[in-house]
């Protein structure tokens, strides 16, 4: 959409977004892309890697719920990167 003119200014029209909204904007996707970084570390990397077991360790590799886990929240961040270079 145009700006709407008034006068001799020009106006955003309610539709558009300023500034300091699409730094706000990538200031959330941001902690988002932490959040999910910090779930990644805390929750699914400590349950795949067992300490001194390298059989288990493998096993936890390739269970399938771990791996929808890891790249769902894969999946996640880079959505949120992606919108957020957009």
């Amino acid at each position: 959409m145009a700006p709407a003119a008034v006068g001799n200014n020009l106006m955003l029209t309610s539709s558009e977004f300023s500034p300091p909204r699409y730094a706000r904007i990538g200031g959330v996707l941001y902690l988002l892309i932490i959040a999910a970084g910090l779930f990644a570390e805390a929750f699914v990397r400590n349950r795949l890697i067992v300490p001194g077991n390298a059989t288990a360790t493998a096993s936890n590799v390739r269970a399938p719920s771990i791996k929808r886990v890891f790249t769902a929240q894969d999946l996640v961040a880079a959505g949120f990167e992606e919108t957020h270079t957009e």
